[in-house]
């Protein structure tokens, strides 16, 4: 899609105009790209024609002036602008002039039943209070808060609230919106921490996600394991750790160094066993003796288990391009280097490597993976 509005200058406001390329009239769900799906989707029962959006927010808009209105008046201002009931936008549960009490989302997820729709109406809101704000807002910012100023005047019109959705599945155990991936580290349950590795562990996927000096950081080479804290109460919702430096841990937008060390408000106090890089065993072997080394294959394989192995290849036929190197070809990773040598130079696998040593001849070495 081409971004007419926003672009470079407002890279928040590109999800608004991104909505018209969507098929007209189908059902959508927006997730921002920070977003981590940890359960299935189908559990979430979205009722399309009763717009929502993430409430996973902090009061980060309006800030009310000494001398001016409160958050009734600013907001208030902006439902008059647009002929908008603000009295039903209201959660009467919080007090007045508290934060909470005025319909605020955060613009992580939101979901209509037609994207042009909702688009449209979220472009003209958005470009009316940017572009001529009420009275009211002239003491405000509107970087980069204008997509979130807009979001629920857009779902107060279309019908929707704040309560369209059952709590605990989007935002909980269904999806998590991490923004940064130390936080995600920091203040998330380890199920999401689990799903995270588990997801990135496949060889082809980290290719791509080694291409992120970020990624490459905080989840391959172990630096998230600093910030992955065990609370001392068992709900534990962590809202992360102190750090001075956050572009060390792959934050290298100075506005993400700033929200890194704003939300990162508390003391390491424990640690996640720190993740090393994996090793591997690599072997390359001329079988000469079959039954012998059919023994070989068992003793070895029982050591492999005992020290936390996992074969990745066995192949009697590789694809050899280069040098000399041929036979059966093996590959066995390990939780570190120290836990492949402990393997290599344990009793276990000192009796299988006699039977090898007899059966064949054989080319191994040990590595470390990045």
């Amino acid at each position: 899609f081409d971004s007419k509005h926003f672009g470079a200058d407002y890279p928040y406001g590109n999800k608004i105009e991104m909505l018209r390329a969507l098929p007209e009239g189908e059902p959508f769900v927006f997730f921002d790209t920070d977003t981590l799906v940890t359960g299935d989707l189908a559990d979430v029962p979205f009722d399309f024609d009763r717009p929502s959006a993430s409430l996973r927010r902090e009061g980060t808009w309006p800030t009310p002036q000494i001398y001016g209105p409160g958050y009734a008046g600013l907001w208030k201002s902006l439902y008059d602008k647009f002929g908008l009931d603000f009295e039903t936008s209201l959660d009467l549960g919080q007090p007045d002039e508290y934060w909470r009490r005025y319909l605020y989302f955060n613009a992580g997820f939101f979901f209509y039943s037609c994207p042009r729709i909702f688009g449209a109406r979220f472009l003209e809101y958005a470009l009316a209070i940017r572009d001529d704000p009420p009275e009211e807002l002239c003491a405000q910012s509107f970087d980069p808060w204008l997509d979130q100023v807009a979001l629920p005047l857009v779902i107060h019109a279309l019908g929707g609230g704040r309560d369209t959705l059952p709590a605990g599945l989007l935002d909980g155990t269904v999806t998590c919106h991490y923004r940064l991936l130390p936080l995600l580290y920091a203040r998330e349950d380890d199920h999401v921490i689990e799903v995270l590795e588990a997801i990135a562990a496949p060889n082809r996927l980290k290719k791509v996600l080694k291409g992120s000096n970020a990624i490459k950081r905080m989840l391959y080479q172990g630096r998230g394991a600093i910030f992955s804290i065990r609370m001392p109460f068992p709900a534990r919702n962590r809202q992360s750790a102190t750090v001075s430096n956050p572009t060390a841990f792959g934050c290298v937008d100075p506005a993400c160094s700033e929200n890194a060390r704003d939300m990162l408000s508390f003391p390491l106090r424990t640690y996640r066993e720190t993740a090393m890089p994996k090793a591997y065993l690599i072997a390359h072997i001329r079988v000469q003796d079959a039954e012998k080394f059919e023994a070989f294959k068992s003793a070895s394989a029982a050591a492999i288990r005992a020290h936390g192995g996992t074969p990745l290849v066995r192949n009697p036929d590789p694809d050899l391009r280069e040098g000399n190197l041929g036979g059966l070809t093996v590959v066995v990773e390990f939780d570190s280097m120290d836990a492949a040598r402990n393997f290599y130079e344990s009793s276990e696998y000192g009796e299988a490597r006699r039977l090898r040593e007899t059966s064949s001849e054989t080319d191994l070495i040990l590595v470390e993976g990045l």
